[in-house]
């Protein structure tokens, strides 16, 4: 650059670099992936639009509709090839505040990246994928039987879980089955384990 008055040119400026910048684009829809007890976030890096990414807002949609963010996706947080990035939160963090969802609930995620120039647009939030999953329900009508029983053994029978609501998602391991002394309402001591397919 240079100046000029009436009487002509002045000298050109030092050269000076410009590169043109802007947030970063707006990512890609981001993927949930059901992954032992908890499920895997996985989004890829947007456009930086020529300024390098600095941070990604991540945030998953509670019982609400509201988008929350959760500090266990950012623990877990790691990039990938290709500019993928992944985080696993657990099912666990999800049934509780902020979050709230219930067995079967879509985990429902957004992502935003930002860089010096500031933040980008949210992605839009994906509409399928991993669903939460959850313990087993209570077990129902446990029974005693009289004619089986003794003064040193009793027969107990239950109903047994099957259906994906009442076991949780996954299939149940065994039932424990503990017992109360008397002594005190708090006084209950494991005395069997039993496979759920005995």
């Amino acid at each position: 650059m240079r100046a000029r008055n009436i009487y002509g040119f002045g000298d050109f400026s030092d050269v000076s670099s410009v590169v043109a910048s802007s947030v970063p684009g707006e990512p890609e829809i981001a993927t949930t992936t059901t992954q032992g007890t908890g499920t895997v976030i996985g989004f890829f890096a947007p456009d930086t639009n020529g300024a390098m990414i600095q941070s990604y807002t991540i945030k998953i949609a509670g019982i609400d509709d509201i988008f929350y963010e959760s500090q266990e996706c950012y623990d877990t947080l790691t990039p990938g090839s290709h500019d993928y990035f992944s985080c696993t939160v657990s099912f666990k963090t999800l049934r509780e505040a902020p979050f709230f969802l219930v067995y079967n609930s879509l985990v429902s995620v957004i992502v935003r990246a930002t860089n010096n120039i500031g933040n980008g647009e949210f992605s839009q939030p994906n509409v399928m994928g991993s669903t939460v999953q959850t313990e087993p329900q209570s077990v129902k009508n446990v029974r005693l039987d009289p004619t089986q029983s003794t003064t040193t053994t009793i027969l107990l029978e239950w109903d047994a879980l099957f259906t994906d609501l009442e076991t949780g998602g996954s299939p149940v391991l065994n039932y424990k089955i503990s017992i109360n002394s008397g002594l005190t309402i708090t006084s209950w001591s494991q005395v069997a384990v039993v496979a759920s397919n005995s």
